[in-house]
């Protein structure tokens, strides 16, 4: 049955006299003959003699009265079964009574110390590999996982572990070449995650020639003596090939002879030489080598372009290099057939180069002709 239950309260007006005034408590109880109490909620388990439910809505706890250790102490006459949360012994505790003295109620469960990182080292395929030694205090509950975050970019790896006292390694991907990276580790209990370790030691990416790195495959490291435009001394750059060629024959230019000034053959010339044989044979018509290049998406980046003479002629030289990293991420070797690419290196105004990359050399070709690209980029 359902019953309302009031307090008498004695309220002082004006000073003068004393009022009673009768307060509702607001709520619903239910109770039945056998003293059982709920609050929020209807239904009481038979088990239990009060039941607290909370709104899943805006779901609340059961606070306990919090007190320090020393205003425990000064409990006079506690009850058996009376329960407090101490706020300064062990770092926060449940206490009971059990009529004779007072016991720790629980150890409280907390997230886990954070874990100790370790030397980071780059497996040259633009991820870091980042050890840890699992921290000595799990919190009470047992590790499930740890996650590695970098900066600058917050790049992050993680890994599942089977075991609190379990170390390892986390792999973040996705990390870019010439940029001094710090990384921290978290770890993760069924509770809540540990502050970030200590940072790691700065590292930073460089990559070796061949290896598969940012959509495509390095096929060559920049030097001064190149001249390439954009080039910082004492940063690695170089040139990527792209996995596969673009879809289909293209002219060099759309209408044939068409003069285009100032292109050269030299290595990390491609990126200029295509943006200068955009400019001057527009947009209108689209349907050539430079500007197809530049709507290649390998690897979700939008910044490719033709090849020019010698860095097409590079690819060439070193494809037997080249290529196992092309198959061996989904990519399309350079094959052995008579088969030709175009530069992006105009040689008069009717002919370009163009290069034989089964083994044989580069010619210029009339611009009218239709041949394969394999887009390039930067890095």
């Amino acid at each position: 049955m359902f019953a309302s239950f009031y307090f008498l309260v004695l309220v002082q007006k004006k000073m003068k006299k004393l009022q009673l005034v009768l307060i509702s408590l607001g709520f619903a109880i239910s109770a039945s003959s056998f003293a059982q109490v709920t609050i929020g909620s209807s239904d009481t388990d038979t088990s239990a003699i009060l039941e607290l439910e909370s709104d899943t809505d805006t779901p609340k706890g059961f606070l306990l009265p919090t007190m320090t250790n020393e205003q425990r102490l000064e409990i006079s006459d506690p009850a058996r079964g009376l329960q407090v949360y101490v706020t300064d012994f062990q770092d926060g505790i449940i206490m009971l009574y059990n009529g004779t003295e007072w016991k720790a109620f629980t150890e409280l469960i907390t997230c886990p110390e954070p874990p100790t990182i370790g030397t980071v080292t780059f497996n040259n395929k633009s991820e870091a590999i980042i050890p840890f030694t699992a921290p000595s205090d799990n919190g009470g509950s047992q590790i499930t996982s740890y996650t590695a975050t970098s900066d600058p970019e917050g790049a992050t790896g993680t890994t599942q572990v089977e075991a609190s006292s379990e170390n390892g390694s986390i792999t973040v991907s996705g990390l870019s070449a010439n940029i001094p990276y710090t990384f921290t580790i978290t770890a993760t209990n069924h509770i809540d995650t540990s502050l970030p370790s200590a940072p790691s030691s700065s590292v930073k990416l460089e990559p070796n020639l061949y290896d598969f790195y940012k959509g495509g495959v390095v096929f060559y490291l920049l030097t001064p003596d190149d001249h390439a435009v954009g080039y910082k001394a004492g940063k690695t750059q170089g040139l990527i090939c792209a996995l596969e060629d673009l879809e289909g024959l293209y002219k060099w230019s759309p209408d044939g002879a068409q003069q285009v000034t100032g292109t050269l053959p030299n290595m990390g010339r491609g990126t200029s030489n295509t943006a200068k044989i955009i400019a001057e044979l527009g947009t209108d018509n689209q349907n050539y080598a430079a500007y197809q290049a530049t709507t290649y998406r390998g690897g979700d980046y939008d910044d490719w372009y033709l090849p020019s003479e010698d860095e097409l002629n590079r690819m060439n030289t070193y494809k037997s290099d080249i290529n196992p990293e092309l198959s061996a991420n989904g990519g399309t070797v350079f094959s052995n057939s008579y088969i030709y690419y175009w530069s992006s290196s105009e040689i008069n105004e009717n002919n370009a180069y163009r290069q034989d990359l089964s083994g044989g050399g580069g010619e210029e070709k009339p611009k009218s002709e239709t041949h394969l690209v394999r887009p390039i980029r930067s890095f």
